[in-house]
């Protein structure tokens, strides 16, 4: 850990922010509460297991809790595809994706998941033909 006194000042702040006790904190990481204490008075550091129970229970970053970073709110990452697409600096392999290709591969997707949703053999001709896609056989 870089700082390790930023470690427990940072889960003694964010624990007591959350209104959690170290009882109950300790209780949902599933770790006693005297090695709580010992995270939060700097005595001990814990393994990564508990690290990333602690980030999850106090919603954030195991990098905050290390001062890897000062942001105590990281933003997650979108599993929204389309949203992902969205944005831009997107490569495959190395050769950047156009604006095109970003449109492309939404709407290719948008179908995809309408066809599989309907599945129907008429959808999956028209999908194909849509796409100059081979037909699944």
């Amino acid at each position: 850990m870089q700082n390790p006194e930023q470690f427990g000042d940072r889960v003694r702040l964010l624990r007591k922010k959350l209104h959690y006790t170290q009882k109950s904190l300790s209780e949902h990481v599933e770790i006693p509460k005297s090695t709580l204490a010992g995270y939060e008075n700097n005595i001990r550091t814990p393994k990564f297991k508990t690290l990333e129970k602690l980030a999850e229970a106090l919603n954030t970053s195991t990098d905050y809790l290390i001062g890897m970073s000062d942001d105590p709110q990281p933003s997650k990452p979108t599993k929204d595809l389309k949203k992902l697409l969205q944005s831009d600096n997107y490569h495959i392999d190395g050769k950047r994706l156009s604006n095109e290709d970003l449109e492309f591969a939404i709407k290719f997707l948008e179908k995809l998941v309408k066809s599989e949703n309907t599945n129907t053999d008429n959808n999956d001709t028209e999908f194909s033909n849509e796409f100059n896609l081979k037909s699944k056989q």
